[in-house]
């Protein structure tokens, strides 16, 4: 596990050095005869998917936010390309209620809350993207549009709407049991 998270550091460092190159490489200008060369400072740019050939946002961007995190009764997997998929617990049975429920198979419980969606840009410690699919909009768990993710990487926490989902170095009061 340590291996590949320094690989995915290492991959990161790589790529915002590339970005870098090209950056510069883009912002330099031909100043006349001289051939001297004057370059300009540029700001790196947002991640941001705009239509069908950006619908991959660069992995380097989303990094910080791609892992499995928890909290009670729910978890969020974010993924290398900004797709995301969480699940959660319904706390009501189908034996109770119609759907959302959820359900035991043999000793396990099955999550009854199950959402999809896709982050598409960054801004420091904030990501914003869409929610696509939600089977808990009505209650407003992880509802259909517009969601915004604020990571803090000092408890290695991510704040969805006030709720607090924990990575593997979180504090354990954090995100509850």
């Amino acid at each position: 596990m340590t291996q590949i998270r320094r690989e995915r550091r290492r991959t990161a460092r790589v790529v915002a050095a590339g970005m870098m190159g090209i950056l510069l490489a883009a912002a330099t200008t031909y100043t006349g005869p001289s051939a001297s060369a004057s370059v300009t400072a540029a700001k790196a740019p947002t991640h941001t998917a705009t239509g069908p050939a950006d619908s991959q946002p660069s992995p380097a961007g989303f990094s910080p936010f791609v892992k499995d995190w928890y909290r009670h009764g729910s978890s969020l997997t974010i993924n290398k390309d900004g797709s995301f998929e969480a699940s959660g617990r319904v706390y009501v049975y189908c034996d109770q209620a119609s759907p959302p429920c959820d359900k035991w198979s043999g000793n396990t419980i099955i999550d009854g809350y199950h959402a999809s969606g896709r982050l598409t840009a960054v801004n420091g410690t904030s990501a914003t993207g869409v929610v696509t699919d939600s089977n808990g909009s009505q209650d407003n768990w992880f509802p259909t549009g517009p969601i915004t993710m604020t990571l803090n990487p000092a408890t290695d926490s991510l704040s969805i709407a006030g709720a607090n989902y924990c990575g593997p170095n979180s504090p354990a009061s954090l995100c509850g049991a």
